[in-house]
């Protein structure tokens, strides 16, 4: 699993816009900005990809899980207007450096417990439930094996999450979960076939989903999706519909 940055790198830079207006609102949040749309007492947490805050296709995902009427989705700028769209070169070790200024996971945990959640919670969120894209689907398995922070989540999922820790790792976080877990991923992420295992060896293994996109390349449900191409717009719309799906049974 240790490959990972290598399928993002692989994915390249360029960033696609899916040229839909956007429904959702800007608030300022603390010192971080946060993207808001739909309405619920329920919450989905959505955690970008590398590129960051202000891409058109990141905000399209938060409008069509809105959209299902269930959810309010809010994304946080994590990175605080820092991107991969400011690299001068986009090589592994500007991404990795840009993780390690802007996306340290007990960061993320001190903002969500320090502002977003308590948020959410003054527009009424009772419940609360986490999405990430790259960069943010890794974030999920954090906050799922955090005996802290992943009780207070009904469910994390991760689209082409970058599971780039070793594979040891990434199991030992798998059999501490807390919640129900997604991952979702392309044929050239890491092989998650060993998490899938271990899941599978969890209180909550009928609760987990795990699948290959065998015809998806890392990134297709991000900023790097041409969806102007028919399979990978198909692509986007089952990955958000399962999604939802997995979101509502975790919460049956």
């Amino acid at each position: 699993m240790s490959g990972e940055c290598d399928a993002c790198v692989a994915a390249g830079s360029t960033v696609y816009d899916c040229q839909t207006l956007h429904s959702g609102i800007e608030e300022r949040v603390g010192d971080m900005d946060v993207y808001t749309v739909g309405e619920g007492t329920t919450a989905v947490i959505l955690g970008y990809d590398i590129f960051g805050f202000k891409i058109a296709n990141a905000r399209s995902n938060c409008d069509t899980l809105a959209s299902a009427g269930q959810y309010m989705v809010c994304m946080p700028d994590f990175f605080r207007g820092e991107s991969a769209s400011n690299f001068k070169e986009f090589t592994i070790d500007a991404i990795k450096q840009l993780i390690q200024d802007c996306g340290q996971y007990q960061q993320v945990k001190r903002d969500l417990q320090e502002h977003i959640l308590p948020y959410l919670s003054g527009k009424g969120v009772t419940k609360f439930l986490w999405i990430g894209f790259c960069w943010g689907g890794k974030i999920a398995l954090d906050i799922a094996a955090d005996e802290g922070l992943g009780p207070s989540f009904k469910a994390c999922g991760g689209v082409h999450a970058a599971l780039k820790e070793p594979e040891e790792m990434v199991c030992q976080k798998a059999l501490a979960t807390n919640c129900p877990l997604m991952f979702l991923q392309a044929v050239n992420d890491a092989d998650v076939r060993p998490l899938a295992e271990a899941l599978d060896t969890t209180a909550l293994k009928e609760k987990h989903m795990v699948r290959t996109f065998y015809d998806m390349q890392h990134g297709w449900c991000g900023a790097r999706g041409d969806r102007s191409i028919p399979k990978i717009a198909a692509a986007v719309k089952a990955t958000l519909q399962m999604s939802l799906d997995f979101f509502h049974e975790s919460l049956s």
